[in-house]
């Protein structure tokens, strides 16, 4: 198993491993999400295709909470994207000063 130096783990605190952890999560979050829409798309279709004795209420409830779900899952991990961004910026800008940089991506536009 590979380690990473002391150094790597202390200089900023914990901050690379983090990181790398951070983008890994992300990734298996898409892949999941990916997979059980795929997988949901397929059954409602089936069940609306091949079962005669669904009635169309059910039908439209079963599609409206897919996509309610789907909505969701999508908003946080475009969230967990862009906090994942902003601190990978302020990682690489935070050397010079992470205050100027906290203040400018809140700050009203001018």
């Amino acid at each position: 198993m590979l380690s990473l130096p002391s150094a790597v783990l202390v200089w900023p605190p914990g901050c690379c491993h983090r990181t790398l952890q951070q983008n890994n999560s992300i990734v298996v979050v898409v892949v999941v999400v990916v997979v059980v829409v795929v997988v949901v798309v397929v059954v409602v279709v089936v069940v609306v295709q091949y079962n005669s004795k669904v009635l169309v209420i059910e039908t439209v409830v079963v599609v409206v909470v897919v996509v309610v779900v789907v909505v969701v899952v999508v908003v946080v991990v475009v969230v967990v994207v862009i906090v994942v961004a902003v601190a990978v910026v302020l990682l690489v800008v935070g050397i010079v000063d992470s205050t100027k940089v906290l203040s400018s991506l809140f700050s009203p536009v001018r």
